[in-house]
C-alpha cells in the first residue's frame, strides 16, 4: 500500500475537507488525492504541467513553503500533508506554520518520518526529516503516531482534545 492510500482514507473521513499539500514532487499524490477535497492547495518550488486541478477551488502555488505561508490570508485546512524539503529545520518550520492554520479536528500528515535503513537518510530520500517526530512527541499539546510504512515511514499528528467526540461534547451545553 502506498502512502496515498492512507491519505485518501483520511480525506474521505472528513466532510468537505480542505487539503494542503506541501511538496508536490512529480504530482502523483496530488493527482490521486486532491480531488477528494472540496478545496485544495498544492505547493512546490516547481509546479509541473501534469498536475490536475479538479475545480476552481483547487489551486497550485509555485514557490517555497516559506513564501507560501508568508502570503497566506484567511486560509485554514483540515488535512495538511508535509512532504517538501526533507531537511529537519524546514520540516519543523512547515509543521509549526501548519499548526497555525489547522482547523479544529484537523490533522497533519508527515512523510519520511521513519526511514527503515540508514541509506534512506540521504538528503534525496528522507534526509533528517524524521527528527521532527521526537520534537512532536515532546509537545504535550500534540498526539502523534508514526507508522512503519514502506521504507520511509508516515506520521499522523493531531492536537490533543480534538477527537470528534471531544469536539462534539464541547458543543453540548
Amino acid at each position: 500500500m502506498h502512502h496515498r492510500e492512507i491519505i485518501k482514507v483520511i480525506l474521505k473521513s472528513y466532510k468537505n475537507p480542505v487539503y494542503l499539500e506541501l511538496g508536490l514532487f512529480n504530482g502523483d499524490t496530488w493527482n490521486e488525492v486532491s480531488h477528494l477535497a472540496s478545496s485544495a492547495i498544492g505547493v512546490d518550488i516547481v509546479v509541473r504541467s501534469n498536475l490536475i486541478k479538479a475545480s476552481e477551488e483547487h489551486k497550485l502555488f509555485t514557490g517555497t513553503t516559506d513564501q507560501f505561508f508568508a502570503t497566506l490570508k484567511d486560509f485554514t485546512a483540515d488535512i495538511i500533508f508535509i512532504d517538501a524539503d526533507h531537511n529537519y529545520k524546514s520540516v519543523k518550520k512547515d509543521f509549526e506554520n501548519s499548526l497555525k492554520i489547522l482547523n479544529e479536528g484537523g490533522c497533519i500528515l508527515l512523510h519520511d518520518t521513519d526511514p527503515s535503513v540508514a541509506e534512506q537518510e540521504a538528503q534525496n530520500r528522507c534526509g533528517d526529516s524524521y527528527r521532527i517526530v521526537d520534537d512532536i512527541e515532546k509537545n504535550p499539546q500534540i498526539n502523534i503516531v508514526t507508522i512503519p510504512h514502506g521504507t520511509d515511514g508516515f506520521s499522523i499528528a493531531k492536537r490533543v482534545g480534538e477527537t470528534r467526540t471531544q469536539i462534539r461534547k464541547r458543543g453540548i451545553k
